[in-house]
């Protein structure tokens, strides 16, 4: 069941792992209010994305019992971190609850794909609190899995990150960026920011 979560000082889970790309893209979001026109490369991925659900009807997590119910496209909250999203798809049982998030890319999970299930995980932990939970990242077409779980450092990370996105969206000041030239390449908000 979706709710509505209207803490004022709540963040978008997404905006984690967007901020550990580059700390301008929650900024542009929260304080411009700004989303620049979407590159092909973003709706490309929104309709592989949109397959996964029913893909995974057939895919078998390890350590998961059966049966479980999936639910896409899945509304979580925290009120202990201020954080609120939609995981790409949540798998549960009476015990057991999982977070999936699905990502194109075939490289190795990222820190920050990493942070961003973590916290969505978090939300989760509220929602299931009698569940063991754990989060499962697709990478790559969806052929690799790897599993991830929630340790204490992690959290730690997520608060701060929270912390300096709150932070940022106090100030009408672009925040410092240390994103390389490779980051910027890929970024939709690079004619904006004007100092690269």
């Amino acid at each position: 069941m979706t709710t509505v979560f209207s803490e004022p000082e709540a963040v978008p889970v997404s905006y984690v792992r967007q901020y550990l790309f580059c700390p301008r893209v929650p900024w542009f979001k929260m304080v411009e209010a700004f989303e620049p026109p979407m590159p092909s490369w973003v709706e490309q991925g929104k309709r592989w994305h949109q397959k996964q659900p029913e893909l995974q009807k057939k895919r078998q997590i390890q350590g998961l019992q059966t049966p479980y119910q999936h639910q896409p496209d899945a509304w979580v909250e925290s009120r202990q971190y201020g954080l609120y999203g939609y995981a790409d798809e949540v798998l549960h049982n009476s015990r057991q609850a999982v977070a999936v998030e699905y990502k194109h890319d075939k490289r190795p999970p990222s820190t920050a794909q990493k942070l961003q299930l973590i916290a969505y995980l978090l939300c989760l932990r509220e929602q299931y609190p009698q569940h063991e939970i754990w989060g499962i990242l697709y990478k790559g077409g969806g052929k690799k899995q790897y599993r991830v779980e929630i340790r204490p450092d992690d959290i730690e990370r997520i608060k701060q990150v929270v912390q300096a996105i709150r932070a940022n969206s106090q100030s009408h000041l672009l925040p410092e960026s240390s994103a390389q030239t490779a980051q910027c390449d890929q970024c939709e908000y690079l004619r904006y920011c004007n100092d690269r």
